[in-house]
């Protein structure tokens, strides 16, 4: 972790729970509200703790998108230890390290500008995949730019529809996570699903590739998306 002086940045999910408890955070499995989410990723952070993870460690995981994906990305940001993502492999094992449990919730921790927040594989699209540290800054300026351009309102929600393991789908929790809005996770590139969601009203906002992006318009047809759509 960097130690360069500067002003530090602490877990959002802490003064969303406190300021409002209620306000729901994450619709996947089930319905998380600020609060719920705030204390389960307090203690997800502390049994990694236990097991040996600490400020500045690099944290690779593994797993299918879901409840637990989200839990463990943000318990991994609270811990202030960088988090690296990959794609889901069912036949990959994660290796346990040893358990030494400690007494007393873990404080979320202080971050720097320069930090590496996380680790990601590029698509390769011009070259060799290669992999890329980014630092808690970038993630700040980037939420920062999305909601400049698409204004914000405490009831927002944002359909994920995106692989988590891929800059544009952890972008979308971070800033989520940053503004304290819901993600409502849904299966990726299902162009029913998704068009069904948007078509409902319950969702804001939603990011697309091209490609998904058609296959949505063509299951939409001459239906009208709601004005909540922005």
């Amino acid at each position: 972790m960097s130690t360069a002086a500067g002003p530090t940045f602490v877990h959002p999910l802490t003064a969303h729970a406190s300021a409002h408890p209620r306000r729901v955070a994450l619709v996947g499995t089930r319905t998380w509200s600020t609060a719920q989410l705030c204390e389960a990723v307090a203690t997800r952070a502390q049994r990694l703790r236990d097991e040996g993870l600490a400020a500045g460690d690099v944290f690779q995981f593994s797993a299918d998108r879901g409840d637990d994906w989200i839990l463990t990305a943000a318990a991994v940001w609270w811990l202030g230890a960088t988090f690296a993502p990959a794609a889901f492999a069912p036949a990959t094992s994660a290796t346990q390290r040893p358990t030494n449990p400690r007494s007393g919730r873990v404080e979320p921790w202080a971050w720097r500008w320069d930090d590496a927040l996380c680790r990601l594989q590029t698509s390769g699209s011009t070259g060799a995949p290669r992999t890329i540290a980014l630092t808690f800054g970038q993630w700040l300026v980037g939420a920062w730019g999305s909601l400049v351009r698409l204004g914000h309102l405490p009831t927002d929600r944002w359909l994920h529809v995106l692989p988590l393991h891929h800059v544009g789908g952890l972008a979308i929790v971070y800033r989520c996570l940053l503004y304290g809005t819901a993600v409502e996770l849904a299966a990726v590139s299902d162009a029913r699903q998704t068009a069904e969601a948007l078509l409902s009203g319950r969702c804001s906002h939603v990011s697309l590739t091209p490609r998904m992006l058609s296959g949505v318009l063509e299951v939409v047809a001459d239906q009208q998306i709601p004005n909540s759509v922005r």
